[in-house]
């Protein structure tokens, strides 16, 4: 007997249970869940149904986050006309798209482009949102990111600073957009020396962070991974060593042992091994992450070039 329709009420339960699980930062499941969703939206509601539309959108965002960029960019490039035809041009959701576009453009290593297509978003926005929506905010604070990725950190600084007065003023200081921006600055300033005032930025913003998102969200545990490094650029290597691996254990709890940050985190628990004179320990740590490092990051990515780099000068003198 053939099983009846999913009513659009059950679909759209299911939809929010996975929204929940991608904004808990379980990708993964959330991309599990929304691909076994959306031929069901489909046949139900229509393959041009807002909703249907919104579990593509996810579906983008979640294969991203799972390590594949550059289909995410080929499934949101898909869905753009889609969402214009059907909701409109100068339709938020179709703003959105237009959005998630350009971050993941950038992810695959295009900055430029990443940039050009925000800077055109950002000229639509303010005509049809107006300056200070938060939508119009996110686009000038990812313009600041693109600009920092594209190496003009001083650039970028003074840009995310302006984003936070702004942001500050129109959301709160304790919305989670400004809280990352706040990273944001918080790094940049570490990235262009001033290593002691990044440090006070950091240890400033992490009862925030915990406040507003819990002790195991990604940008708790990254703003303490930064008040390690911090720490140890500020002279105390040791104390920045035994900061990291407090740490380590809580991130493959959190996160899982191939997380981006819990892989981090062993490469910086590599390095200061390095800068406490523990050589013969830091190498074996780079050898020992660099597989997953490939594995996870893929050959190219900075991380498993800097893990084989050192290994191999490291070969060299002994």
């Amino acid at each position: 007997m053939r099983e009846p329709p999913e009513c659009p009420n059950s679909l759209a339960v299911r939809l929010a249970i996975a929204r929940e699980l991608h904004g808990s930062g379980n990708a993964p499941e959330a991309l599990r869940l929304l691909q076994a969703l959306l031929p069901e939206q489909a046949s139900v509601l229509g393959a041009h149904h807002p909703e249907t539309l919104t579990t593509r959108q996810y579906i983008a965002i979640c294969t991203g986050e799972c390590g594949d960029p550059s289909e995410a960019v080929r499934l949101l490039r898909a869905l753009l006309p889609d969402r214009a035809s059907v909701l409109g041009a100068e339709h938020q959701d179709t703003f959105a798209t237009r959005e998630d576009r350009a971050f993941w453009v950038g992810q695959c290593g295009e900055a430029g482009e990443a940039l050009r297509l925000y800077e055109a978003l950002l000229l639509d926005q303010t005509r049809v949102l107006g300056p200070d929506h938060p939508d119009t905010l996110t686009t000038r604070y990812n313009i600041a990111f693109a600009i920092h990725e594209s190496g003009n950190v001083q650039k970028a600084l003074r840009l995310f600073e302006v984003v936070l007065a702004d942001q500050t003023r129109v959301l709160g200081a304790d919305h989670p957009e400004s809280l990352a921006t706040r990273h944001a600055v918080a790094l940049s300033t570490r990235e262009c020396g001033d290593h002691g005032k990044a440090l006070g930025m950091f240890q400033a913003l992490l009862p925030n962070l915990t406040s507003v998102f819990g002790n195991d969200h990604p940008d708790t545990l990254a703003t303490r991974n930064n008040v390690a490094i911090c720490t140890g650029e500020q002279g105390d290597a040791r104390e920045a060593l035994s900061l990291l691996h407090a740490l380590l254990p809580e991130l493959i709890r959190a996160l899982g042992k191939d997380h981006p940050e819990t892989l981090a985190n062993r490469l910086n628990i590599a390095s200061w091994n390095f800068n406490c004179g523990n050589r013969a320990e830091g190498v074996q740590l780079f050898r020992m992450l660099l597989p997953d490092l490939k594995r996870v990051l893929g050959p190219d990515h900075p991380h498993t070039l800097q893990a084989r780099s050192l290994i191999e000068r490291e070969s060299q003198v002994h």
